[in-house]
């Protein structure tokens, strides 16, 4: 993938590749338009190819989505931070949306890599924004509250800044009724009892003023699954 490639045949790549290209040629193309994303995200946005990483992700994920490891899933996911977002949603952001939403475990394992990986940058953005839109905006599962809660309790020692960004998230989803099913104040008090410093924390974000805590939280979409 090079700038000059990437502008020598517009029809080409937006029509004849998925046409001419087998599911292996597919994976090795997004391979490399995440390794050389910074040399090219100018062209993808600036040249008409902004739907090209979704177009070729939801070629490959209904094929063979589940036999890849979450890393190398989060990789090309992340290519779609690199280029300007074009209005609205093509057919193939709604097909990889769609295809999310009917893996929730998957969906959540890839959160997760995308907490542990943005965490370990360091970064002050909203993470759990940026990781809803890696995630094509996806509505997240009906208990995805009380797995984060669970999960955080889980990570408590060995990955704290993980395991407090899940429970402020937990409360978040709490507070707003939106993927909560099973969560209560009750159950969240009970998980995290007798685990240090989840206690003190979640006694902070239970009081109010709750906005403050938990305001920076968001960006998914409100639709809840059944």
């Amino acid at each position: 993938v090079s700038r000059s490639l990437l502008g020598m045949n517009w029809l080409f790549w937006k029509i004849q590749l998925l046409e001419k290209s087998t599911d292996h040629d597919i994976v090795e193309l997004l391979d490399q338009l995440y390794i050389r994303l910074p040399d090219i995200r100018e062209i993808l946005s600036n040249r008409g190819f902004t739907d090209l990483p979704a177009s070729l992700l939801a070629r490959v994920i209904y094929t063979q989505g589940t036999a890849f490891d979450n890393e190398r899933l989060y990789n090309w996911l992340s290519i779609k931070e690199g280029y300007s977002m074009s209005e609205g949603d093509d057919e193939s952001d709604i097909e990889v949306r769609t295809w999310f939403e009917a893996n929730p475990e998957l969906q959540k394992d890839l959160f997760l890599e995308g907490l542990f990986r943005h965490l370990r940058r360091d970064e002050t953005a909203p993470l759990i924004y940026i990781i809803a839109q890696h995630l094509y905006n996806s509505s997240l599962p009906p208990d995805f509250g009380l797995w984060a809660l669970d999960k955080s309790v889980e990570l408590s020692d060995t990955y704290p800044k993980v395991s407090e960004h899940l429970l402020r998230h937990a409360v978040y989803l709490y507070r707003n009724k939106t993927y909560a099913d099973g969560l209560s104040r009750s159950v969240l008090v009970e998980r995290v009892h007798g685990y240090e410093p989840l206690e003190s924390l979640l006694s902070t974000l239970l009081n109010p003023p709750v906005t403050r805590a938990c305001s920076h939280y968001g960006g998914f979409r409100l639709s809840v699954r059944g």
